[in-house]
């Protein structure tokens, strides 16, 4: 009922600022280096979701509707860890489905570990 400019009791805020939070320890805890990274949605089958990459080395791809998606690792035919993040209740990286994903080309992340339909953050890594 307030705006932004008129709110008198900013605990109504207080979901956005935890999650805030969560997606900054995610980049911090994960060392996502961001600084060298480009939007890249084209790579993946979803509609509505978001990647952040870094070719090669590292993905990120934001599911706003969870579910299951694709990513084109292109000609990328390293081995790569894939990890699920919950951005409503942060913590640490879970294991969904598939850990492991290899490329070339077009490759399943899997299903994340629970809540299906709710938003997800899969984090994909090159492994050294």
């Amino acid at each position: 009922p307030n705006s932004d400019l008129t709110c008198q009791d900013w605990r109504s805020r207080d979901l956005f600022w935890d999650q805030c939070r969560y997606a900054l320890q995610f980049f911090e805890q994960n060392e996502i280096p961001f600084w060298n990274m480009t939007s890249g949605d084209e790579l993946t089958d979803a509609n509505d979701d978001y990647c952040f990459y870094q070719n090669g080395e590292i993905y990120v791809i934001y599911l706003k509707n969870g579910g299951e998606t694709k990513i084109n690792l292109e000609d990328n035919k390293e081995a790569f860890s894939v990890r699920w993040f919950n951005p409503r209740k942060g913590g640490k990286l879970l294991m969904g489905s598939i850990s492991q994903i290899n490329g070339p080309d077009k490759q399943s992340v899997g299903a994340p570990p629970s809540e299906a339909n709710d938003d997800w953050v899969v984090l994909i890594k090159k492994q050294s």
